[in-house]
């Protein structure tokens, strides 16, 4: 049986299943049975003015959303969130710049109180630590891992991996201890 979350956030975005290409953001109130949810934790990185507005959910682009998005549209850390939901069994998925209408004072504050509970209702959260923004994936990445004689290879890239996510661009966020 699947156990019901305590909070869901206003809007998801409907992933599939499948690798369609096609997404659509969603008010959680109109699906009308239980469902998981993935959290995208990210940061935004220096966005130019032409990302901000192709990449953010507006009020002039709502409705749009609404009806439908391609996954081609989205820069690579929203797309790498998308396949890590679906390689998980998972339809939907909140990342904040979609689901939350950006530019809506109301939207903002209403939403904006409630994302640690959304952060702490969700079936995980996905921790982009490595990119340092929107352009910048997390899948497929490569790390120049050095070498010591000292140490195993296996237990050089543990120390690696700890460092990378400890010193990574995302706990350099203010809101990292509020989606942990």
């Amino acid at each position: 049986m699947q156990e019901v979350r305590q909070v869901v956030p206003k809007r998801v975005i409907f992933v599939g299943t499948d690798h369609s290409d096609q997404l659509q953001l969603q008010e959680s109130a109109h699906i009308t049975q239980p469902f998981d949810y993935i959290t995208l934790s990210h940061c935004w990185g220096k966005p130019t003015d032409e990302e901000m507005e192709k990449f953010r959910t507006t009020p002039r682009n709502y409705q749009k959303r609404l009806e439908g998005f391609s996954y081609p549209s989205l820069p690579k850390v929203f797309q790498d969130a998308i396949t890590v939901t679906r390689e998980l069994n998972k339809q939907y998925l909140w990342i904040d710049a979609l689901c939350i209408i950006q530019g809506d004072q109301k939207d903002w504050e209403q939403e904006g109180a409630r994302m640690d509970k959304v952060f702490a209702s969700a079936y995980c959260t996905i921790a982009s630590s490595s990119a340092s923004g929107w352009n910048d994936g997390f899948l497929n990445r490569t790390q120049d891992f050095s070498q010591s004689e000292e140490v195993s290879s296996d237990q050089k890239i543990i120390d690696d991996f700890c460092k990378l996510v400890d010193e990574g661009q995302l706990h350099t966020r203010a809101w990292v201890l509020q989606e942990r």
